[in-house]
């Protein structure tokens, strides 16, 4: 028996058994099990090695076959409960705390798994399940099954590369134009600098150009000073009425000497300036650092956010394809769906036609036999008169008639009885036309 290809296997796995095939005794392979369920609760079980298509084997436990199988084994559970005993014992073997092997026959053409559990003393065995191998037809059916599984992911696989390809291409777009936004923001932030490092060495230029010139001519003023103080000197010895002349230069020098003196405190404020304006230099030079190292900061961030919205893309594009394929199959079954109820509606229209039809006919019967039973009222009642009017003799001829008028009342009900069952069956045609429809619906 072959497996429905629609049916979703309740257990699909991958199970280790010790097979016996009469030559390698004790040999564990591992072998695919795999159960299904059909539309009126038989179990399909399936026993193969994917890697040998001739270990394929196949049993279908069903309500008919159940009671057998229990009687032999000794079962204290009904076929209801066997689906959940067995995926159970499955479970268990997965998880290696039951044992299963497979005992093969000679010809290799059936086998028998078994269930059991280890004790000290022997192998209790809990369960045995007889299997045949499977039809060439069946295996063929499987193979075809798993080309076009094959084929169909071979497609979708194809389609999404496509659409990751495209969308790669675009991302990689969306790449290049951050990276020359980059480059453009580290270029401007370049030249900034750089007019920024022009406007400060200019500014210190200016500022030692400023001071060396002050320096000069204070420096030429003190010589001058120095001069005039050695003429004084010499003066002094030589003429002590210039006194009160030296006395005046003296002053006139004190006097030039306070100016000079608040010129050298005007270049010191002009240096605590040029001092802050360094220092002002330095902090936006370290606050441009600190802003470069948060924008590096941040297009690191937004290639992290970049990397997050191609995966989002990608996931929705997936879903997105899905969602079109439930779409289209809704919509071819919602077509077939409404040819159906077209072609059901046709036929009962006519079927209708036929019962009404029929039904007229059995109204006609049944006024022909009302007429008939009371024809037949009337022959009893004549009967009887005749009865109390003629003796015995005449009586016998008027019961062979009697007995002929209730033939004839039997024929009639029989009439009757078929016409009721064509009625019946004509129901049953029709009911029976919906449930074949509906299936293919």
């Amino acid at each position: 028996m072959s497996f429905p290809r629609d049916n979703k296997p309740i257990h699909n796995k991958q199970h280790i058994l010790e097979v016996d095939d009469g030559g390698s005794f004790g040999q564990t392979r591992s072998l695919n099990i795999v159960v299904k369920k059909d539309c009126d609760g038989s179990l399909l079980i399936k026993l193969r090695d994917e890697n040998t298509l001739l270990f394929n084997y196949t049993t279908v436990i069903h309500k008919n076959n159940f009671p057998v199988m229990k009687k032999e084994q000794s079962l204290d559970i009904d076929f209801d409960e066997f689906e959940q005993h067995l995926l159970e014992m499955l479970l268990l073997n997965l998880s290696k705390e039951m044992l299963m092997k497979c005992e093969v026959n000679s010809d290799g053409t059936k086998c028998r798994v078994i269930f059991y559990e280890k004790s000290k003393i022997k192998n209790l065995i809990l369960l045995s399940v007889e299997m045949a191998i499977t039809s060439q037809k069946d295996l063929f059916s499987e193979m075809e099954t798993n080309i076009k599984q094959l084929q169909d992911t071979n497609r979708s696989l194809s389609k999404q590369i496509i659409n990751l390809s495209d969308k790669l291409t675009l991302k990689d777009k969306q790449i290049t134009e951050n990276i020359n936004y980059i480059n453009e923001l580290e270029h401007k932030f370049r030249q900034d600098m750089q007019t920024v490092n022009k406007v400060f060495f200019y500014c210190l230029r200016q500022c030692e150009s400023l001071l060396t010139e002050k320096v000069m001519e204070v420096s030429s003023k003190m010589v001058k000073v120095i001069s005039d103080i050695k003429i004084i000197r010499n003066e002094n010895h030589l003429k002590s009425e210039s006194n009160s002349r030296l006395l005046e230069r003296i002053k006139k020098m004190g006097i030039d000497n306070l100016e000079n003196i608040s010129v050298i405190d005007k270049l010191k404020l002009n240096c605590a300036s040029l001092e802050k304006l360094n220092k002002d230099l330095e902090r936006d030079i370290f606050h441009l650092t600190t802003i470069n190292k948060d924008n590096d900061k941040k297009i690191f961030d937004l290639e992290k956010k970049i990397v997050e919205y191609s995966n989002d893309l990608e996931n929705s594009a997936i879903a997105i394809v899905k969602k079109t394929e439930e779409y289209n199959e809704l919509k071819e079954d919602m077509e077939q769906a409404n040819q159906v109820i077209r072609n059901y509606n046709k036929h009962y229209d006519s079927k209708a036609q036929e019962v009404e039809e029929l039904m007229e006919v059995i109204k006609s019967k049944d006024e022909l036999i009302k007429e008939q039973i009371f024809q037949n009222n009337q022959l009893f009642k004549e009967f009887h008169e005749y009865k109390m009017k003629f003796n015995n003799e005449e009586t016998e001829k008027v019961m062979v008639e009697l007995t002929m008028a209730q033939e004839k009342l039997k024929t009639i009900e029989k009439e009757k009885r078929e016409m009721v069952k064509l009625n019946g069956l004509l129901t049953k045609k029709i009911s029976a036309t919906t449930f074949f429809q509906d299936p293919k619906n």
